[in-house]
């Protein structure tokens, strides 16, 4: 492996944590902020949750990417 790849899987790495960690205080609030608006239907919940979203599904994408390289 030339080192220009090694650093980039490394950095990948990194991004991923990274995108691990965002992920799951997200959940954290998602689920705190269920629990006092008492249901998915208010606008705070929704906009956590496609925010949620949007980080699984980076996540997913940058881990099949990894995985196929």
């Amino acid at each position: 492996m030339h080192y220009t790849q090694e650093r980039d899987s490394v950095r990948e790495v990194s991004v991923i944590d990274s995108l691990e960690h965002k992920i799951n205080e997200l959940r954290k609030k998602l689920t705190e902020i269920v629990q006092i608006k008492g249901g998915f239907a208010d606008e705070e919940v929704i906009r956590i949750s496609q925010q949620l979203d949007t980080y699984i599904v980076q996540m997913q994408s940058r881990q099949e990417k990894r995985k196929n390289q």
